[in-house]
């Protein structure tokens, strides 16, 4: 569990920022509860505070909300709406395009990929 008065993580704590450091980009997913994300990704983010200037953390400007799951993914996880399922495509492409610039570019501009990320989002809607 997150701890606020922590001077330092904990030693899981401590992985997961580690982890996310070494990581190109991530994708996070959480189920809703009660309009909102659960608990125990709420901790993951508060946690990551500890590392996200060090990260220089950026989020992509698209979020794809899946409401009830079980009628988009069958029992196999495998999708079942098209519509939903060129929105994830757009995301994890998204995530990927920009990871591989920041990754390539010793001092990317984000400014200037935010705006692009958020103009592609707007034309894919």
């Amino acid at each position: 569990m997150y701890n606020p008065d922590a001077d330092e993580p904990s030693e899981s704590a401590t992985r997961l920022i580690e982890a996310s450091h070494a990581a190109d980009g991530m994708l996070w997913s959480s189920p809703m509860y009660q309009g909102t994300i659960s608990g125990a990704f709420k901790n993951a983010l508060d946690t990551m505070e500890f590392a996200v200037r060090a990260l220089r953390a950026w989020a992509v400007p698209y979020v794809v909300p899946v409401a009830a799951a079980a009628s988009v993914f069958d029992r196999g996880g495998q999708i079942q709406d098209q519509a939903v399922e060129r929105q994830l495509q757009m995301l994890g492409s998204e995530v990927v395009r920009v990871a591989e610039r920041f990754r390539t570019h010793r001092d990317p501009d984000h400014q200037a990929e935010c705006a692009r990320a958020a103009e592609r989002a707007a034309t894919a809607a």
